[in-house]
């Protein structure tokens, strides 16, 4: 049981430091960081991959996934935020962490807490003329201002 979760705890750090290099878009980085070539390689041949609009079921997130945190180094002066992102769910309904893109984020420290619940993220996968595929897809998470003196929680992603 714990070599399992080992694993799990690993696949996620090799998934977030991923998604890190990837962000960085230096090749060099991504082998460094766990963007392997054949990862890359399907990465750069994903152009054309659907999007949402052009299959007859698309992708949807799992209820049970994690909802990032507000984060604590900005609750001294709460602000909104929201962080969009553009990736692709593989057929296996995973995120595939080389192609996470940050479209919009109003902090960096929004954008972080969100990457750190992506490892964890799962999708019915998009189907196709009957088939799972992969497609490009978006995601906002909103980060509502926290009231003062309230708990700290996440909020679900909006599709």
């Amino acid at each position: 049981m714990s070599g399992h979760r080992i694993s799990l705890h690993r696949a996620s750090l090799l998934f977030a430091v991923g998604l890190i290099a990837c962000h960085t878009r230096s090749r060099q980085a991504d082998l460094e960081h766990g963007c392997t070539r054949g990862m890359r390689a399907r990465l750069d041949s994903s152009a054309a991959l659907p999007e949402t609009a052009h299959v007859r079921a698309p992708a949807v997130p799992a209820t049970t996934n994690p909802e990032p945190r507000y984060p604590p180094s900005l609750l001294r002066a709460p602000i909104a935020g929201e962080v969009r992102l553009r990736l692709v769910v593989t057929a296996a309904g995973r995120i595939d962490p080389c192609s996470v893109s940050v479209l919009q984020s109003t902090s960096d420290e929004f954008t972080a807490a969100v990457y750190r619940v992506l490892p964890r993220y799962e999708f019915t996968p998009a189907r196709l003329d009957g088939r799972k595929v992969a497609m490009w897809m978006q995601i906002s998470f909103p980060f509502p201002a926290p009231l003062v003196g309230s708990p700290v929680v996440g909020t679900p992603p909006r599709r």
